[in-house]
């Protein structure tokens, strides 16, 4: 918990996962990929990279140390934004796929 009472560090790097989960399901939203690409890349990069666990153990902790405004927010925060930086991902993943595809650069190289 980087040693000042809040997971900075945890809620960070679990909204980017978030993030970037979202931008990789709105890519294969457009384009249909191998499951076991989509499979290593959601759950394997993805989850590798979030940490569930580490989410509820600060959780957890932060609790039972008495810092409920702490925890409730933690919580809050990494849920709340989680949700709408995998929508925002999305969203991105599917426009920018769409709009390459659209300019005819693929197989141009």
């Amino acid at each position: 918990m980087l040693g000042f009472g809040f997971p900075l560090g945890t809620v960070v790097e679990n909204l980017l996962g978030s993030f970037l989960l979202g931008v990789l399901s709105g890519v294969f939203l457009v384009v249909q990929g191998r499951e076991w690409v989509k499979v290593g890349l959601g759950v394997g990069l993805c989850g590798g990279f979030t940490t569930m666990s580490t989410f509820g153990g600060d959780a957890v902790h932060l609790w039972m140390d008495g810092l409920m405004l702490e925890a409730a927010s933690y919580v809050t925060i990494s849920v709340i934004f989680g949700i709408a930086l995998a929508f925002l991902g999305i969203q991105l993943g599917t426009k920018a796929c769409a709009h390459y595809l659209k300019s005819g650069k693929v197989g141009a190289e």
